[in-house]
C-alpha cells in the first residue's frame, strides 16, 4: 500500500476564484472586507478586518482579524 501511494502523482487542487468582494469602512482607519471564493463548485466566505497603523515609522495596514468559513 505504501509503494502504491509513493508512485501516484500528487493531486493538485483546483485554484479558487474570487466571486465577489465587499468593503465596509466603519471608520477612516478601519476597513472590513468580505469575499466569496468559489472552488470546485463550492463557495467559501473570507472576512478580514484591517486597521491603519499610523504610529509606525512607515504607516501600514494591519490585519487584526481573519476568518475563513
Amino acid at each position: 500500500m505504501l509503494a502504491r501511494a509513493r508512485t501516484r502523482t500528487p493531486h493538485r487542487p483546483a485554484a479558487g476564484r474570487v466571486a465577489s468582494v465587499h468593503v465596509c469602512r466603519p471608520r477612516d482607519d478601519v476597513a472590513e472586507v468580505s469575499a466569496r471564493v468559489v472552488r470546485e463548485g463550492r463557495s467559501r466566505a473570507v472576512a478580514a478586518r484591517l486597521e491603519h497603523d499610523t504610529d509606525r515609522r512607515d504607516p501600514t495596514w494591519i490585519c487584526t482579524a481573519l476568518v475563513w468559513v
